[in-house]
Parts: structure tokens; sequence; C-alpha cells
């Protein structure tokens, strides 16, 4: 688990909501504060579905709420805070954790995750991983905190180690 801080608030809040960059990763919830407090969760309403489509199913996209909540921030104010849970699909998580060795992380339900918190006019990010097995969890949380911050290093979002 690594804390860290976004610098270039707004240059990451305009690849969150107006750019993919985000739209692989799965929401597991969603809360802004302005005007009211708005909250989305991001388990999937299964009802609303004739057929389940995707291993991933439980949760929505990311790319499948973006515009909702772009439109939620949108306006001359910032928000006075915003939280955000996203979980790394599952066909990515394999994938890291097949680096160490881990074959079954999908069907364990291995969850890799980091959670975003805007307050104050700061923006910071904690990595944090769901492992059944206690002694591969600091292996698998060591490498997806290299994995994000990889990703983010990719994309252009400068961080500051908190």
């Amino acid at each position: 688990m690594v804390a860290f801080k976004i610098i270039g608030v707004k240059d990451f809040m305009y690849k969150l909501l107006m750019e993919e960059v985000f739209d692989s990763f799965l929401l597991v919830s969603f809360e802004i504060v302005n005007y009211a407090k708005f909250t989305i969760d991001g388990v999937r309403n299964k009802e609303w579905y004739e057929e389940m489509e995707d291993e991933d199913f439980k949760y929505v996209s990311w790319k499948e709420v973006r515009n909702a909540a772009a439109s939620l921030i949108k306006g001359k104010k910032i928000p006075i805070g915003i939280k955000a849970v996203f979980r790394l699909s599952k066909l990515n998580t394999a994938k890291i954790a097949g680096e160490l060795g881990v074959e079954d992380a999908t069907e364990k339900d291995y969850g890799m995750y980091f959670n975003l918190k805007f307050e104050k006019g700061e923006l910071s990010i904690i990595t944090g991983v769901s492992v059944v097995d206690f002694l591969r969890a600091k292996e698998i949380g060591n490498l997806w905190d290299e994995y994000l911050l990889k990703f983010l290093k990719n994309h252009q979002i400068a961080v500051e180690m908190l």
C-alpha cells in the first residue's frame, strides 16, 4: 500500500473525466460533494441486463459512468470533495498476479484497488489489495503499487509520495 499526492490536479481531473485513460478500471464507488452530495454505487444492477455480458459483471466500468460523473462536476466552482474507489479488471489482476506465479487470482477474487480523494484542493491516491493468501498479500501489493505508478507515469501524471 502506498499513498501519494497528484501533482497537477486540473490535468489529472481532465484525464479522469474527459479522456479514456481510466476507462478500463472498474468503479466500486464514487462520491462528489458540491451543491449536494451525489453517490454512485458501482455495483451493477443485474436486473437491468438480459444476460451477463462478461466476467467483470459485478462492477460497472469507469467508461460507463465517466460522462455522468463529469456532468456532476462541471461548473464554475470546484467540488468540495470527491471520493472514489477503482478496481483493476479481473483480466489485468490475473496478469499482475501471474507475474508472481499466482494462477488462481481470478478464482480467489483477488482485488487491486486505488482510492481517490479530493479535499481542500489536493488530490491523493492510496493503493490497496484484497488477497485471501496472507503470505502473498505483500508481494502482490508491492507489484500493484509499482504497476499503478508506472501506469500514471505512462500517462504523464506526476505524483509525490506521501
